[in-house]
This record gives C-alpha cells, sequence and structure tokens, in this order.
C-alpha cells in the first residue's frame, strides 16, 4: 500500500496519507472478516508488516503486510478474500492510499478421510479417555499425503492450547494416552475405500 512519507511534527493529521495506518485498519477488518465467519472456523492471521521508509519521526509512505486466511470451507475462504479486497479498497480510498493485492499462496481445503478420524476416536474411547473432534487449519503432512492417501490426524492437547512456540507443553500423562490410543488403532485399522 502507499501513501506519502512526510515530517511527524509538521504534517497535521487531516493532511496524512499514513500508508501504516491504513494497513493497520485493514488488519482489524480481517480479524473481523473471520469472526464474520465463525461458523466456518475462519482464521486470519498477520504475520508480517512492514512500514517504509520506518524512522520515528516520519509518516509512513509504504505499508505492506501479508494476510494468511483458512477456513473449513474453499467457498467461505474465497468469499471472505473478495470481501476483504473490496472493503480494504475502500478503505484505502477514504485515506487517500493506493492499494494492491497479490495472491501469493493457495492451497484448497484437504478434509482428513472421516472413517480415519472415527477409527482414532474409537481408538481413544477403547483405551478409556474422551475424543474430542476438532476443526484444524493446519496442513501439517495431510495436504502432502492426500495426494497419496486418505489420511486422519491425532492431536496431543497442549497446556494453554500453545503450539509452534517454546512454551508448548504435552504432558507425559497426554502423551502416554495418544501413544497407547496410536497403539489401539494400528491394531485394529481398516483402510478406506476410496
Amino acid at each position: 500500500m502507499k501513501g506519502v512519507a512526510g515530517h511527524a511534527g509538521t504534517i497535521p493529521m487531516r493532511l496524512r496519507h499514513d500508508a501504516l495506518a491504513g494497513a493497520a485498519e485493514m488488519v482489524l477488518l480481517a480479524e473481523k472478516i473471520a469472526g464474520d465467519f465463525a461458523a466456518d472456523q475462519m482464521v486470519a492471521t498477520v504475520g508480517i508488516i512492514d512500514s517504509r521508509p520506518g524512522a520515528a519521526n516520519i509518516v509512513p509512505g509504504e505499508a505492506n503486510f501479508t494476510l494468511d486466511l483458512r477456513a473449513a470451507s474453499d467457498e467461505a475462504r474465497e468469499t471472505a478474500i473478495e470481501r476483504f479486497k473490496s472493503e480494504a479498497g475502500a478503505i484505502a480510498g477514504r485515506r487517500g492510499l493506493e492499494f494492491s493485492c497479490e495472491l501469493i499462496h493457495s492451497i484448497p481445503t484437504t478434509p482428513a478421510a472421516q472413517s480415519i478420524q472415527d477409527q482414532l476416536a474409537q481408538a481413544v474411547t477403547a483405551i478409556g479417555a474422551q475424543p474430542l473432534s476438532l476443526a484444524s487449519g493446519a496442513g501439517h503432512d495431510g495436504l502432502m499425503m492426500s495426494k497419496l492417501c486418505p489420511y486422519g490426524m491425532l492431536f496431543v492437547r497442549c497446556r494453554e492450547g500453545i503450539s509452534h512456540n517454546p512454551a508448548e507443553y504435552a504432558s507425559p500423562a497426554d502423551m502416554g494416552i495418544a501413544i497407547a490410543a496410536l497403539v489401539r488403532f494400528i491394531e485394529r485399522f481398516k483402510p478406506p475405500s476410496r
């Protein structure tokens, strides 16, 4: 996104074309859109944001950010992307900014095989634990395996739901339950029909 860089002390607020302020509003827009698609288990993440020229006393004239948008269906994700583009364009127009959007990466949703998920749940129940079913926007190896065969996933809960972070922790008891369930699953596995 492009605006107009200028001195922080001399440009009145009403005359600014602050690219970073526009980007910040768009980040909040992405969060709102994800909330509006909660039934589709949508998540929106801005993992990188960069503003230039990058000085404390200069109104940012350029801002770029990434948006990772995931949902339980391709239709919901594509609808949300179009809505984001439209509303982000309106934000840019209101702020006197130039907005452009480039699709860098797109992966279709890749659901796990229900028969495998059912067998995993049965294995968890068989060892006396309570299975939970949850949607996961994480691709893990399922994206690659789905090209070869039906797949399923067994997740182990982490303290406070934290993962992909140095604070990630799964208790030895939970790991033991997962190992026992996986053994039971392997012992009774019935391949799904394709």
